[in-house]
């Protein structure tokens, strides 16, 4: 895993300064950095920095000094480092990595430094994007390895959970479980990608993903433009519905939605079944209900969650449904400031090749932002309608973070 902080806040009334600081850019005739600032007492205090990743093993030292403004007596302070911006949206934040510490006896007019060493995350597969058809049968998952080593994935595989007749809970044992990879069930494998990445089969190399696909999954994009893609690695379709072997008698279960249906990810760890990542198994264990969509997780959700956190910042944003834009990415979109107006949000598309505050009008060469926009839905209303679905999609866009730049999206893969 790596880990890429870039974000500060300060907990405390004692501090009047919110913004934005630079380390690259430095203030005309001088070596400080640029910050820019507004001056307030009633939010947090929110500072934003980008200087680069750091890998697992490595160390990079941060200097932060608070200097606080004018009061009375002694205040205490709460510092908290994070590695992802606070959503606008939503308010709280689910931290990739998180650490707080509390600063007391904070005097006026004195400058403060603040120590800590904050330990890098352990990844592990995880899930990054589901497809939810029409139908139980129609569905496509994408598995991403967010770590820099080779994950086996025959040590994997998916648990489904469908909701009790009571429709409030669900059992206690999974209701179907199909294994990752496995010589029953799965009628083709599309692209396999092995060769090229120099593993051999089934062995997801660092920063790659696995695609699995139903035949009722119609994606649209073709084999050789996704097989281009750097980091697909393999795409395992479904099986058929007829045929002389009956291979819908096959068909992998697991991957089966009742858009009420809650899954994990599990690994086998020497015959432990050890849940590694969940989606939409709520964190306090309310009933999901989804509708037909595409779902992703956001860039630097990289940890896996054996809970879906609905209190808090959810990992996950929507689109409505258009199977295949972004497989093979992490993802398919970077920030782009001088398209935050418009129908982009400030996403940019990677596949979209021009430049500008003019995003292409062509739904095939802008990535479907208009026709099919990035949404950061409120997990929180439960009973996620598609009506529900198609206002949320127009009142609450998604802007990619600031740190997810063009080069970051495109490392993400490499």
């Amino acid at each position: 895993m790596l880990y890429s902080p870039h974000e500060v806040t300060f907990k405390t009334g004692a501090l009047t300064t919110i913004g934005d600081i630079n380390l690259f850019d430095k203030e005309e005739g001088s070596d400080q950095p640029k910050w820019t600032t507004k001056q307030t007492a009633g939010t947090l205090q929110n500072v934003y920095f980008e200087q680069g990743d750091v890998a697992v093993g490595k160390k990079r030292t941060y200097y932060f000094w608070a200097m606080p403004t004018k009061f009375e007596g002694r205040r205490e302070m709460t510092m908290e480092f994070r590695t992802d911006a606070n959503d606008e949206k939503l308010g709280e934040t689910a931290d990739e990595i998180s650490t707080k510490w509390r600063v007391k006896q904070l005097a006026m007019g004195k400058v403060h430094r603040f120590q800590t060493t904050i330990s890098a995350p352990k990844g592990d597969l995880i899930i990054t994007e589901v497809f939810i058809g029409g139908t139980e049968k129609a569905t496509a998952w994408e598995f991403y390895n967010p770590t820099d080593k080779i994950i086996d994935l025959k040590d994997y595989s998916l648990e489904r959970y469908d909701l009790n007749s009571d429709r409030r809970t669900y059992p206690s044992s999974p209701t179907a479980t199909t294994p990752l990879i496995s010589d029953v069930g799965f009628y083709k494998v599309h692209i396999d990608n092995a060769a090229k990445l120099k593993t051999t089969a089934y062995k997801l190399p660092p920063h790659k993903t696995v695609v699995y696909l139903s035949y009722e999954v119609m994606h649209f994009l073709t084999i050789p433009r996704l097989k281009a893609r750097p980091g697909l690695a393999y795409m395992i379709g479904f099986g058929n519905e007829s045929g002389p072997y009956s291979e819908r008698a096959k068909w992998p279960k697991a991957f089966h939605s009742k858009k009420s249906t809650r899954y994990l990810l599990v690994k086998n760890e020497n015959g432990s079944r050890v849940p590694v990542d969940a989606f939409f198994w709520y964190e306090d264990n309310a009933p999901a209900y989804y509708p037909t969509v595409t779902i992703m997780r956001k860039p630097g959700r990289d940890l896996p969650r054996p809970r879906m956190q609905l209190k808090s910042n959810s990992d996950w944003i929507m689109r409505r449904r258009k199977e295949g834009l972004d497989w093979g990415y992490r993802f398919g979109y970077y920030y782009d400031r001088e398209r935050l107006a418009g129908f982009t949000h400030g996403a940019h598309w990677l596949d979209d090749q021009t430049a500008g505050p003019n995003a292409p009008g062509l739904d095939d060469q802008n990535g479907f932002l208009k026709e099919r926009p990035l949404f950061a839905p409120d997990f929180r209303d439960g009973d996620l309608t598609f009506e529900k679905l198609l206002q949320q999609s127009k009142t609450r866009p998604y802007t990619p973070p600031r740190w997810w730049t063009k080069e970051r999206a495109q490392k993400a893969d490499q």
